[in-house]
């Protein structure tokens, strides 16, 4: 028996408790305390809401690649030492509110891949010190109002892979301390300027693989003087006012990596750009219209930066 498998078994407490349930398919009920609590890889489908009240300082839980869909409320009640939390390639569809409120010192919230749909507006209250939080590759549709406002020290979200279509211009407001952030793979149309403001410490922008229609790129560098790179691949931008654009970053010394789709793309071969011929933008622009994925106030505001150009 390998010392790894012994350390193991110390560590996991895990309990077949439900007749229901298949035989390889785990509860956590109690756990045997150790810094790092390691559940990946386990089957497990229940957490016992009390499972670690007897492990109060414990620094990382891992629970990873499992079989959870819910978890109780005061799951991780009165766990304040804990810095990093995992749970991702779980089936998790809804989280309490408040669930994390005790987690004063958590710096590490993984929430990838999971089945959310929906996010309660106060779900992440409490974690004033997180620095990172990644909800990539669930099923998303947007943000409540205020979801981010606790997040006073967040440096990095990854939102990536979800059905998100609409950004509010107070989603990210009050984290002046973000560097990164990861939107890829959405359905966002369209990106106010004002999105940004307030973001200082803001480095890297990735909205690649949306559906955006228009940049304000003037007010974007304006409002984030120490950006460095700007990721928005697969976007649908008329070519005048794409060449303004890639200017103004350019200016700016921003890195940018702006492309769309093969079979919807001319090449500019004055300028090496590749973007929307007039007539394309506007009949793709009036379907977005028509569908309510542009509201009126902001197909207002596309129509005039295409006429600055």
């Amino acid at each position: 028996m390998s010392l790894k498998f012994v350390q193991t078994l110390l560590i996991l407490a895990l309990t077949n408790t439900s007749r229901a349930q298949r035989p390889w398919e785990k509860n956590i009920t109690s756990v045997i305390c150790s810094e790092t609590i390691d559940f990946s890889n386990h089957n497990v489908i229940h957490v016992a809401k009390d499972a670690f009240q007897s492990c109060l300082s414990v620094k990382k839980i891992i629970l990873d690649n499992n079989y959870l869909k819910t978890l109780h409320v005061d799951t991780f009640r009165g766990l304040t030492e804990l810095e990093w939390l995992s749970i991702d390639r779980n089936r998790l569809e809804t989280l309490p509110e408040e669930i994390f409120k005790d987690l004063t010192n958590l710096k590490y919230l993984n929430l990838w891949n999971n089945k959310l749909t929906s996010l309660e507006p106060l779900v992440f209250r409490g974690l004033q010190k997180l620095e990172k939080l990644t909800i990539g590759v669930n099923e998303l549709n947007e943000f409540p109002e205020g979801l981010l406002k606790d997040l006073s020290s967040l440096r990095t979200f990854y939102a990536n892979s979800n059905n998100i279509q609409r950004l509010s211009d107070t989603t990210f407001s009050g984290l002046s301390q973000l560097k990164e952030i990861g939107m890829e793979g959405n359905g966002i149309v369209y990106l106010s300027a004002d999105l940004f403001i307030g973001l200082d410490s803001l480095k890297s922008i990735s909205f690649w693989s949306n559906e955006i229609m228009n940049v304000d790129a003037a007010a974007l560098v304006r409002h984030v003087p120490g950006l460095w790179e700007f990721y928005l691949v697969n976007f649908r931008m008329r070519c005048d006012r794409f060449r303004k654009v890639q200017n103004i970053f350019r200016e700016a010394n921003v890195e940018v990596d702006i492309l769309i789709p093969e079979a919807r793309r001319r090449r500019d071969t004055e300028h090496g750009l590749i973007c929307l011929e007039n007539d394309r933008f506007e009949k793709m622009f009036r379907e977005r219209v028509e569908s309510g994925l542009i509201s009126q106030e902001e197909a207002d505001k596309i129509i005039a930066l295409n006429d600055e150009v």
